[in-house]
This record gives C-alpha cells, structure tokens and sequence, in this order.
C-alpha cells in the first residue's frame, strides 16, 4: 500500500517570490533601484525549471525590495533567497527593515553555485520592507530565485506565490 500526506507549511509573505520582474500595474510586487539590467526566466533554478532571473552587471548599492504586510510586533521572522554569482564573486545582503531600524544578514556568493541565503531577526516592531542588496567591488551577474518571508525561526521547505499569498501545502509520498 502506498500512504500519501498532505501537510500545510509555513506561509510565504512575499508576492511573485519567483518573479522579480518589476510589474507597475500590481502595487504589492518588486521594485529595483540600481544599474543591472533584468533578464527575466533566464536560467534553470535549483528547482530544475527555467524560472530563475537574472541581473547582469549589478552594482555595489543595486537593490530589489518588496513592501511587507502581514508580520506583528515581536514576531521572529525568516528571509531567504535562493541565489549565485556567476560571472565574479559577489556578495548578497539581506535586509529586514522596521521603520529607521534596518537589520542586515550578508552572503558571499563565491562559487558559481545556488545557494539559500538566510536571515532571522525577531522584530522589536512591525516591518515594513524586506531588501536584498548588492554589495562590495566589482558588477557580477547575480541569479536569483524563491524569495520567502516566513514567521518562524528558521527556514521551511520554500512555497512559490504570486499575486495572491495562500498557505501552500507539500504532498508526501
């Protein structure tokens, strides 16, 4: 016999967390402040789809960010990224910002391979956005894919949403 499970995982409170491609006709999704120039769907993810974008010369200061609702006060939430440097080493921050209170977790990306970049923070207040920033010399490309926010601490399977956030479930086989 075979036993099947459907089990609920955490909520991801990012909208289009596989698509960082800047959308003005939806309010909720990615902006970008920087010099690279976006290709979006451009290589395979850790996933194994052609779903991951890709920023070609991204600059020290480059920023894609996202406004966050849906987080309380005191809550110990968890950001992650799944992302690579490919042309040059290059490092990744991760920023949780509340207000004039910005917290940073950074990440070399050294390798040329995917990696979950990670950050847990308890918030002294609510939040109001989430960022992930190039920093350091050189303008590598920068990969990146499956943004998650959770409350939790420490990070889950990764959940995929787009213009709607929903729970999203895992089927175990």
């Amino acid at each position: 016999k075979e036993l099947n499970l459907l089990i609920k995982a955490s909520n991801n409170l990012l909208y289009f967390s596989e698509d960082f491609e800047i959308d003005t006709s939806f309010t909720n999704g990615w902006s970008y402040a920087g010099t690279g120039t976006l290709v979006p769907n451009n290589v395979v993810s850790p996933q194994g789809i052609r779903k991951a974008d890709s920023i070609t010369s991204m600059a020290a200061g480059d920023i894609f960010q996202q406004l966050v609702s849906g987080v309380g006060n005191t809550d110990t939430v968890t950001l992650t990224v799944y992302a690579r440097s490919v042309t040059q080493s290059g490092t990744l921050r991760l920023h949780i910002t509340q207000g004039a209170n910005n917290y940073t977790a950074d990440t070399p990306l050294t390798d040329g391979g995917w990696q979950r970049c990670s950050f847990t923070k308890v918030l002294l207040a609510g939040m109001d956005t989430i960022q992930f920033e190039k920093i350091g010399a050189g303008t590598p490309t920068i990969d990146l894919w499956g943004a998650q926010l959770e409350v939790g601490a420490s990070a889950t399977d990764y959940g995929y949403t787009f213009h709607v956030l929903k729970p999203y479930y895992l089927f175990l086989r």
